[in-house]
């Protein structure tokens, strides 16, 4: 055989093994960030900037910061806005737990 094909060869495979295994972690990353349950004070504190807002309304804006932890993992490192004022709220007081938030970044990104 020759050996331009071979090292060819080996690239080939070694680019491939890489692109298998980066699809893996991305999505082990997805699920960890679309299964993952946020402490249930973060609710708590937005429900005190946002006393008005209703359980479903406090859920929504809960799916909203786990919807923007999604965006920016599929951003490739570009900025993302914030969705909203409340989610912006859910993020500051997710900081907070800063373990957890710790833990939730090196998992999910």
């Amino acid at each position: 055989m020759d050996v331009t094909f071979i090292v060819i060869m080996f690239f080939v495979f070694i680019i491939f093994t890489y692109l298998v295994f980066r699809k893996v972690v991305l999505t082990r990353q997805t699920s960890f960030i679309r299964n993952y349950e946020f402490p249930e004070a973060i609710s708590y504190k937005i429900n005190e900037v946002y006393p008005h807002l209703s359980s479903s309304e406090l859920q929504l804006a809960m799916r909203g910061l786990k919807d923007y932890f999604y965006l920016i993992h599929i951003s490739n490192k570009e900025s993302v806005a914030m969705p909203s004022q409340v989610v912006d709220v859910a993020w500051h007081e997710f900081i907070l737990f800063t373990r957890e938030y710790a833990r939730f970044c090196s998992k999910a990104f």
